[in-house]
């Protein structure tokens, strides 16, 4: 499964913090960056940001989760302490992954069961009944 960008963005913003980058440049090379579709966005809340804008009315077209990251990285720009923020979000960021994943395999077993019967089943049958059938004609 491939890990979502916005759980890789929390790690390294969060991590950059640890070595003690600031917010803002971590932020400005995400938004220069192209490996990072929502480093843009990122980058023009950056710029609202500097000049004392808030960017909630730029929010409304985000899912919740980048709406909250984008919320504490306000608030971090405004002092907050963002290192142990971000820890905070990235854990449940894994929580949901981890309860999406868990969905994902429970459903694993529905969806054999149309693989099963139609390749794998008949095809034991097939070994099974087939020497008794050839058996039977000779």
């Amino acid at each position: 499964m491939k890990i979502p960008e916005l759980l890789l963005i929390v790690q390294e913003l969060r991590l950059s913090l640890h070595m003690g980058r600031s917010l803002r440049s971590v932020v400005r090379e995400m938004s220069q960056s192209s490996s990072f579709s929502m480093g843009q966005s990122l980058g023009a809340a950056l710029g609202l940001w500097e000049k004392s804008h808030t960017v909630e009315h730029n929010l409304w077209n985000q899912t919740p989760k980048r709406r909250a990251l984008v919320q504490i990285l306000q608030m971090a720009m405004r002092g907050s302490p963002a290192e142990a923020i971000l820890s905070e979000f990235e854990e449940e960021l894994f929580h949901c992954l981890e309860t999406e994943l868990v969905k994902q395999t429970q459903l694993m077993p529905v969806k054999m069961v149309l693989p099963l019967t139609l390749c794998i089943l008949p095809a034991f049958l097939l070994s099974l009944i087939g020497p008794f059938i050839m058996g039977s004609l000779l």
